[in-house]
């Protein structure tokens, strides 16, 4: 009669796996979901941010990003250089814009050209809170970075924390059914590792063929909010002026600045603005709020844990809905890692 039963329950189980999984498949469902390139960036002229290398913004520019860094006297003993990245801003009705970001110490500077001409430089003091843009006939702009900050809607309480991945409901409801399976027959599909702390779903595994071990890889994400900012700024207002401030004060929960510069593109789409050459040809006023997605991974391997890392997931609002603004922190697949935290455990088992 237990035979019969059991049996039985596994027919039926099999049943609910497969049409839970038949969902995956379904155009409506939530991993069948597209995220329009269109809808992420907005609508502006400014159609694409991306990172160039030191040779790339050389020939565009003519000059390197050192002897930027030298002009600006960023290579003082006591003030070395953190961080500098190139970046090109593409345009649909003129030429690129190039600019050179630099991290030193408090300051961040941005120096923007066009057609091998020097546009300006914006320095953002994270201490102090000054942001100063000098053109190239040395006129002077100021403002203060909490300027921007809306006061009027008090400090930021954390909203509720997300403890699942977003895209990841169809997968949490075919790993319980296959928890349901393992517990009520007796085996387990998914190895159960002894050290994966309380919140965190499974997600994948892979087995490292080298090592002979299985990585399981598991997750929690938690949901940071930011600060909202009101955006307001005045026809002619520099958009390395935007980008600075946005970075320095880290209006979107990041300091990457091609991150950045995505979302400042994204924002003034949402704003309906424009530009034409690095300044804003319309001024802007509206209020933005940004989230932050981290995902703490960690994997496992005959229990015992063989990796630690983290993606982000950037999201802004201009409205009553975030919409996606881009992601970073590990690149590496889940394969990737799995297969990694698989062969660290070995390494520490033998």
């Amino acid at each position: 009669m237990y035979k019969f039963f059991k049996n039985t329950v596994v027919l039926f189980m099999s049943f609910a796996l497969i049409f839970s999984s038949a969902s995956l498949f379904h155009p409506n469902s939530v991993s069948a979901k597209t995220v329009s390139t269109d809808n992420v960036l907005g609508d502006t002229n400014l159609s694409q941010v991306k990172e160039i290398d030191q040779d790339e913004f050389k020939k565009e520019v003519g000059i390197d990003q050192s002897e930027i860094a030298k002009q600006n006297n960023l290579l003082k003993e006591n003030n070395q250089v953190d961080k500098q990245v190139a970046l090109q801003l593409d345009f649909s009705d003129q030429s690129p814009i190039y600019i050179n970001v630099v991290t030193a110490g408090d300051e961040v500077i941005s120096t923007s050209y066009q057609d091998n001409k020097k546009l300006d430089v914006t320095i953002a003091n994270n201490k102090t809170g000054k942001v100063t843009t000098y053109d190239i006939k040395g006129n002077k702009e100021q403002f203060k970075l909490n300027d921007f900050i809306d006061k009027s809607k008090g400090s930021e309480v954390p909203e509720e924390t997300v403890n699942k991945n977003e895209d990841d409901d169809q997968s949490d409801a075919n790993n319980n059914v296959f928890s349901f399976i393992s517990n009520f027959l007796g085996f387990s599909k998914v190895a159960k590792a002894s050290g994966p702390p309380k919140g965190y779903k499974y997600i994948t595994k892979s087995y490292n063929r080298g090592v002979k071990l299985t990585g399981y890889l598991y997750g929690k994400n938690s949901t940071t909010y930011g600060k909202t900012i009101h955006w307001k700024f005045s026809k002619g207002t520099k958009i390395t002026t935007i980008v600075t401030a946005a970075v320095a004060g880290g209006w979107f929960l990041i300091t990457s600045p091609k991150t950045v510069i995505g979302l400042v593109r994204a924002v003034l789409g949402s704003l309906g603005a424009s530009m034409a050459g690095n300044i804003l040809t319309s001024g802007i006023d509206g209020y933005v709020k940004s989230k932050k997605v981290t995902t703490t991974l960690r994997v496992y391997a005959k229990g015992k844990l063989g990796l630690v890392s983290k993606k982000y997931k950037y999201y802004y609002k201009t409205g009553k809905k975030y919409k996606y603004g881009g992601k970073g922190g590990d690149r590496r697949s889940n394969k990737d890692l799995c297969q990694i935290g698989a062969y660290n455990v070995y390494l520490e088992i033998h």
